[in-house]
C-alpha cells in the first residue's frame, strides 16, 4: 500500500528559463534574483512536504506557455496564477494515478 497520503503542486523553473520567467510573471520580482537562491528555497519545502508523506509534483512554468496558459484559465501570470496552474497539475497526476486521498 503507497504512504503517500497528500499531493502538492509546486511552480518549478528550468535554469535556462528562469530569468525569462520571472520577466514575464506580473510579480516576478518577488521570486529570489537568482536560479540557485530558488532552487535553494524549493528544494527545503520539496523535502519538507516529502517527509510528511506528501507527493510534490513539478509544475514546470514555461515562459512561452504560461500566459497563453492564464487567460485560458482567467488567471494572471502571478503567484495565484502558479499556484492554480500547479495545483491542476497535480489533480491531474492524482488522477491519472488513481489515487485518492483523504
Amino acid at each position: 500500500m503507497d504512504s503517500q497520503v497528500g499531493v502538492f503542486g509546486v511552480a518549478w523553473y528550468m535554469r535556462e528559463d528562469y530569468d525569462r520567467s520571472r520577466a514575464m510573471l506580473i510579480d516576478g520580482d518577488t521570486l529570489p534574483r537568482s536560479y540557485q537562491e530558488w532552487k535553494e528555497q524549493v528544494e527545503r519545502l520539496r523535502e519538507r512536504l516529502v517527509s510528511q508523506g506528501i507527493l510534490v509534483v513539478q509544475a514546470y512554468i514555461d515562459p512561452d506557455v504560461f500566459p497563453d496558459w492564464c487567460i485560458s484559465n482567467g488567471c494572471r501570470p502571478d503567484a495565484q496564477g502558479r499556484d492554480i496552474f500547479a495545483a491542476s497539475l497535480a489533480w491531474r497526476v492524482m488522477m491519472e494515478q488513481g489515487r485518492c486521498f483523504d
